[in-house]
């Protein structure tokens, strides 16, 4: 090896030497501050493990990240500290269910660190199990940087949530987390679900936010075997706060507490929430979004079929172009995502066929006057709700 390398390979190993004995020095100081607080709380008869307490620790240091070393390092890196110093404190033991490096072993030990008893057993009556899910303001939002995830990442924060989140593709750690949403376009929801089965607790609540439900919630009861709640936030990334309202749907797992955590997490936001059923969502969807978004295909493309001149373009033709326009230009992928996976979608496609089977001009004029008795009664519905 070169003399001159040489010698500077052994300069940047001494200084790493001497940062190495700061550290352990800092190190020991801050374990011996953790048994003396370890002291005061078996004192005062309070839990050694205190996840809010950990988890914005996590947070914090996550942020002070700004160097060489990436945010996730350092978080994994205090993940072990925290369960040195609970185990300096109180030694505890964390039972899983299953073998040793199953998931369940693996899911303790990711979320209370290595130096954790870990004890596999198929009953847990003879072990105190110590609290292993953060409180319900703890988020993680998966595909926080597409346009619905990273608003209501925006949101949540400035609503007092602890978010935090990945982008699909990304590491993924949910251990501190009591809720997940995952955001992302129908079309990839199935295999995103797949993926992250791995990564869920039982006790956690996941949800989604697409525009149909009856197949993502069969999906998600597939990977997870805790609460499912399905919601479909009806607005955009945009919002007016008159259009803040959410559907929600409730999962065969899904407990009282779960469904309190899901309406607590869209108020919290000034949303309107109501419930509903998986079927009923995707029949009402079908009618208000999927027929709406082909009635306007359809009736472009004839235009196009027949080449309407603009000069016959009415003021009431050109107000229906203007309604097109985000429908059928940015938003085009995503109907047809969702139309495709609503399995209410043909029946409503074939009864707006029947509607249009007219024999004659008397049944054009009949079908004319109950849409406009129709318009008026849920216009009015519409402005009371507002």
């Amino acid at each position: 090896m070169d003399e001159q390398l040489e010698k500077n390979l052994d300069d940047l190993r001494a200084r790493i030497d001497e940062i190495d004995a700061r550290l352990v020095g800092e190190l020991n100081e801050r374990a011996k501050i953790s048994r003396a607080i370890g002291q005061l709380k078996i004192a005062g008869n309070s839990s050694v493990f205190c996840p809010d307490r950990e988890a914005a620790l996590l947070e914090k240091i996550s942020g002070l990240s700004s160097g060489a070393l990436p945010s996730e390092h350092l978080t994994a890196i205090y993940q072990e500290i925290l369960s040195s110093s609970r185990c300096l404190q109180q030694q505890m033991r964390e039972a899983s269910l299953g073998p040793e490096g199953g998931f369940s072993h693996l899911a303790g030990q990711e979320c209370f660190g290595s130096k954790t008893d870990s004890i596999p057993s198929n009953d847990l009556s003879e072990f105190r199990v110590s609290p292993s899910m953060p409180p319900a303001e703890h988020v993680y939002i998966l595909g926080n940087r597409g346009l619905m995830g990273s608003m209501l990442t925006a949101r949540l924060q400035s609503a007092g949530y602890l978010v935090k989140g990945s982008d699909v593709g990304e590491q993924t750690s949910l251990a501190a987390s009591s809720l997940v949403l995952v955001c992302v376009p129908p079309a990839d929801l199935h295999s995103t679900l797949q993926k992250l089965a791995a990564h869920l607790y039982p006790e956690q609540l996941l949800m989604d936010i697409t525009s149909v439900k009856t197949l993502p919630m069969r999906w998600r009861e597939e990977v997870h075997r805790g609460p499912v709640i399905g919601s479909h936030p009806l607005f955009g990334p945009n919002p007016k706060s008159s259009d803040l309202r959410v559907a929600l749907v409730a999962g065969k797992m899904a407990t009282q507490t779960a469904r309190n955590m899901a309406e607590k997490l869209f108020t919290s936001l000034g949303c309107q929430v109501f419930w509903t059923t998986s079927q009923e969502h995707d029949q009402q969807t079908g009618l208000a979004q999927s027929l709406n978004f082909g009635i306007n295909a359809a009736f472009f493309s004839l235009l196009a079929q027949n080449n309407l001149r603009s000069e016959f373009m009415t003021p009431s033709c050109r107000r229906l172009l203007e309604a097109a326009r985000k429908l059928l230009n940015e938003d085009r992928k995503m109907f047809l995502e969702f139309t495709a996976l609503n399995p209410e979608f043909p029946s409503i496609l074939e009864q707006f066929r029947g509607s249009l089977n007219l024999e004659n001009a008397g049944e054009f004029e009949r079908i004319a006057r109950m849409a406009a008795e129709y318009y008026l009664k849920l216009n009015q519905r519409i402005q009371k709700c507002a």
